[in-house]
């Protein structure tokens, strides 16, 4: 649609994160109250768009969008027979942590599938755990048990620049491993990590037009793994049940002062205590490496 008028309206779109023009951008107008375009472009090789003879004293809703950039969009009331400038810095949907300034520093933590910083993996065990011989230290053969599980977490990167700060989505990881231990039927397991170290580093290079360019990430894990093996247990004792005294004051002075020992209303019964028994615990320290493209990882400004 064709939408005559005295007005025009040029400028330039260039990436946020770069400031390099934005070729084939599109420039979208409508009437506020309207779906239907009275106008649209594109950008030439200098990220520059050009409109005219559109209508003066109408509220227009301007689109920008790009593929892999955030859509801009505002409202504008142009002035009669003006030549008016508005230029537009797009923001990309993947943030090169490359191209952000020189590197500061480079962080990694774990956290949870939302990204809040949490030492949190989760255990799962695969499979019925089997019964293997081991010689003990001393010379003895005992009988453990080989437990394989799923462990499961998330890890988050973080890249300081001049420029600030941005920071990976929630990269999941997933990797098998087997513990040996005594833990005979009917015990569970508890796993925790006791401790973790994690290193990130990134590969540049540059691309065709000489612009810094993310290649790779490799995220490298220690973990201190803390598991042991429990089962309820339940110790039988026989006890006195003292009842509340219910004299006054005054004769259970008297009570005491007449007799070698306060007095008391006792009941012998048999009680129980429930508790966790522990069978056995290893520590360990385990290793993994991940490694990433810009396909599997993306980073937004923090």
């Amino acid at each position: 649609m064709n939408f005559l008028g005295d007005s025009t309206l040029t400028g330039q779109i260039v990436d946020a994160q770069t400031k390099l023009p934005l070729v084939n951008a599109s420039i979208f107008i409508r009437l506020f109250d309207q779906e239907a375009i009275i106008a649209q472009t594109t950008t030439d090789a200098n990220g520059q768009y050009n409109f005219s003879r559109l209508p003066s004293s109408e509220h227009l809703i301007i689109e920008v969008t790009a593929p892999d950039y955030v859509t801009e969009s505002e409202t504008l009331v142009l002035l009669s027979n003006k030549n008016h400038l508005l230029h537009y810095d797009l923001v990309p949907l993947f943030i090169d942590p490359c191209r952000n300034g020189e590197k500061l520093e480079i962080r990694c933590f774990l956290t949870d599938a939302n990204g809040v910083q949490k030492k949190t993996i989760t255990f799962t065990e695969i499979g019925r755990r089997s019964t293997i011989q081991m010689t003990l230290p001393n010379g003895e053969v005992t009988d453990v048990q080989k437990i394989t599980a799923l462990l499961r977490g998330f890890v988050v990167v973080e890249v300081v620049s001049e420029k600030g700060t941005c920071r990976s989505n929630p990269i999941p990881f997933q990797q098998l491993e087997r513990f040996v231990l005594w833990a005979p039927e009917g015990t569970g397991i508890n796993f925790s990590i006791d401790a973790y170290e994690c290193e990130a580093t990134i590969i540049c290079e540059e691309n065709e037009d000489g612009i810094p360019t993310f290649q790779e990430l490799t995220v490298s894990i220690s973990l201190c793994e803390s598991l042991t093996s429990l089962a309820s247990s339940v110790i039988e004792m026989k006890g006195n049940i003292i009842q509340p005294r219910t004299q006054t004051s005054e004769l259970l002075l008297t009570s005491f002062l007449s007799s070698s020992s306060p007095p008391s209303s006792q009941n012998r019964q048999a009680m129980s205590i429930r508790i966790k028994k522990m069978y056995d615990w290893v520590v360990r320290n385990h290793h993994l490496t991940l490694t990433l493209n810009r396909k599997n990882v993306s980073f937004h400004l923090k």
